[in-house]
């Protein structure tokens, strides 16, 4: 074979090859996505069954055109609070997704199951604080938010989205990571089509407070359907006694910490003749500040977070530590 030839024929194939690959490349990289997209939209997904639903059973139930749309308003209140947990959420389980995804490449079945235990147990801490947090602080939030307080016993029910969320969001991370991808979305379907069962169930029975019930126990199942193939998948061992009873002591410290805090900051800045909406504003961020700082002091004290995990955060791990060491949580 010429020079030439062999030339036109080195030339030709690596051509024919790359336009191969990149498709390959674009396909892999379409089926990928597309379900971890899929997988990422179960709060929107839940909000949508409730807008095609929620206002018809209100209605149906004898609330009329216009009052059923002022409860459901009125129930729609706690649901920007939610998402602004579901949002940490989505931006901190992007975090956890490498340190996993290299493990698994590694072969290290240990290691795996360790990251996904210490990435669950975060995100159940952090859901739960946040929960516990907007139930307590319900009627100053709403004050602050909306200028008075109702629907607070409904925000205290939709509050409760927030750690089945958070669950859900990062153990749809921690599957993509270890190369599960369509497994989460058919959870989300899963969970939306029990949100519309439950809502045609319980809205006619309990209004906008059965509606809220109903998302708590649809990211719950969400979240479950993913533990459970974790599980399976890495070899996980959850321990839902121990997952319960150890932040019970440092929740209920939070709480009561949260609301005398909110309380103190309402009737200091009341007694100043302050407007009621700037006051619940600042009792709000007293109490969150004051019981977020007394359950990151239980959970360190507790050991349900050791210097060594928090180290093994992805990037916040070791700064985290450090400013614990210097206001001397750790030692």
């Amino acid at each position: 074979m010429s020079a030439h030839k062999a030339s036109a024929v080195w030339t030709g194939q690596p051509r024919q090859a790359g336009r191969e690959s990149s498709w390959s490349l674009l396909k892999r990289i379409l089926l990928y996505a597309i379900p971890v997209c899929l997988g990422s939209l179960a709060v929107p997904l839940i909000g949508m069954v409730d807008s095609f639903t929620v206002p018809r059973l209100l209605k149906a139930g004898g609330a009329g055109e216009a009052g059923a749309m002022i409860q459901f308003g009125i129930y729609n209140r706690g649901i920007p609070i939610v998402q602004l947990v579901t949002m940490l959420a989505t931006s901190l389980s992007v975090l956890f997704i490498p340190a996993l995804a290299e493990a698994k490449a590694r072969g290290d079945r240990e290691l795996v199951s360790e990251r996904t235990r210490l990435s669950l147990r975060w995100f159940w801490l952090l859901g739960l604080a946040a929960s516990v947090g907007i139930a307590i602080l319900a009627d100053p939030l709403n004050i602050a938010l909306y200028q008075d307080t109702a629907g607070s016993g409904v925000m205290r029910w939709i509050a409760f989205t927030a750690v089945g969320s958070a669950l859900s969001i990062i153990s749809a991370a921690l599957l993509q990571g270890v190369g599960i991808v369509r497994a989460p979305a058919v959870h989300l379907l899963a969970a939306a089509a029990a949100k519309t069962l439950l809502n045609l169930l319980l809205v006619p029975q309990l209004g906008i407070t059965g509606a809220a019930i109903a998302g708590v126990a649809a990211h719950f199942l969400a979240a479950a359907l993913n533990i459970a193939l974790l599980a399976r998948s890495t070899g996980l061992r959850i321990r839902a006694g121990a997952a319960l009873a150890k932040p019970a002591l440092m929740l209920a410290g939070m709480a009561v910490v949260a609301g005398a805090a909110a309380l103190a900051a309402d009737a200091v800045l009341s007694a100043l003749g302050l407007p009621a909406r700037p006051v619940a504003a600042a009792a709000s961020v007293a109490g969150a500040a004051a019981g977020g700082a007394v359950f990151l002091a239980g959970a360190v004290l507790a050991k349900l977070l050791t210097e060594e995990e928090l180290a093994m955060l992805p990037k916040i791990g070791r700064p985290l530590t450090a400013l614990l060491k210097r206001v001397r949580l750790l030692r």
